[in-house]
């Protein structure tokens, strides 16, 4: 075992929503990743990531591990190389909040920030020039390496599929935030086998809707929205495509916590909010909606831009 909760990884709850469903006119169901060991959707990838490469006789003696994100990714290798010996170099756009780097660098880890209006790419690139400057390192690319579409397609959407059949409902249309595109692709993919009618809603910061075909800006949807067009989404394969501001997450959130109780960060704010405009079309009175719940309140609640806005 490489870590002692790698086991614990997936399993997810999949949480019915009835107080926001009765006021929606729909049935909305939350994907809840925040149970997640780590804390994140992230964690399966990380830890799959991470697997592959041990399995295939990396690690074994130490080494370094690079990877490019906006955070959760990394807060999961994070511990897991920690439990292997292994330094891992996490590049990421920097931001208001110093509160991911400070965990990372607690964590073992060597953070590298990359000026925020370069987004994704930038870090991108300052990762691939890490990786060729090392002399022995992993460099497991999540946005290129549709490795990490395989997962959510046997892991989450495997477990969502499971999950509507035994509560009894067949799903109409499924929410999750694009950053990778790896979630939307693997997900849907799976539920698709299923369900061929499954409509899917891609939500991005209103402040960079690149799907929308606008133009990248930073913004505070941290993990959504990199600037980069998601390798592994095709043109053809989103029904919607939500733009959302900081705002209206943080405002989601806040309902989703005073109505159900349950916390949750911008980008699954961001699902929900996208959740309640597409419910308030007719043709998904009385449907059943999917959103994915990506992480927690607490890995954001320092970022002091979206803590204003939840206040």
């Amino acid at each position: 075992m490489i870590h002692p909760l790698e086991k614990q990884v997936g399993n997810t709850p999949l949480i019915h929503l009835p107080v926001l469903s009765g006021m929606m006119r729909s049935n909305i169901y939350l994907k809840y990743e925040a149970a997640n060991p780590f804390g994140s959707s992230q964690d399966r990838i990380a830890m799959a990531f991470i697997r592959r490469e041990y399995d295939r006789g990396q690690f074994r003696n130490g080494g370094c591990l690079v990877q490019a994100s906006a955070g959760n990714t990394l807060a999961a290798m994070a511990q897991v190389c920690s439990r292997l010996g292994v330094t891992l170099f996490g590049v990421m756009p920097k931001s208001e909040s110093a509160a991911m780097p400070r965990l990372l660098t607690c964590l073992g880890a060597k953070i590298i920030l990359t000026p925020p209006e370069e987004g994704m790419e930038g870090a991108l690139a300052k990762a691939e020039y890490i990786h060729k400057d090392t002399w022995i390192s992993v460099y497991p690319n999540q946005f290129e390496d549709d490795f990490a579409v395989k997962i959510h397609h046997d892991g989450t959407g495997e477990e969502i599929a499971r999950q509507c059949a035994e509560q009894g409902f067949a799903p109409d249309l499924f929410i999750s935030g694009v950053g990778t595109g790896a979630t939307m692709a693997g997900v849907s993919a799976r539920l698709k086998e299923t369900w061929p009618e499954l409509r899917t809603a891609a939500t991005e910061a209103a402040e960079a809707p690149v799907l929308s075909g606008g133009k990248f800006a930073p913004h505070g949807l941290h993990g959504i929205s990199t600037g980069k067009m998601p390798s592994f989404l095709k043109a053809d394969s989103v029904s919607h495509v939500i733009p959302v501001s900081l705002n209206d997450a943080a405002k989601a959130c806040r309902r989703l916590m005073f109505k159900e109780g349950i916390s949750c960060g911008p980008t699954t704010g961001a699902n929900l909010f996208a959740a309640v405009q597409l419910a308030a079309l007719p043709e998904y009175h009385g449907k059943n909606i999917i959103i994915m719940g990506h992480d927690g309140l607490e890995r954001h609640i320092a970022d002091p831009d979206f803590a204003r806005k939840l206040a």
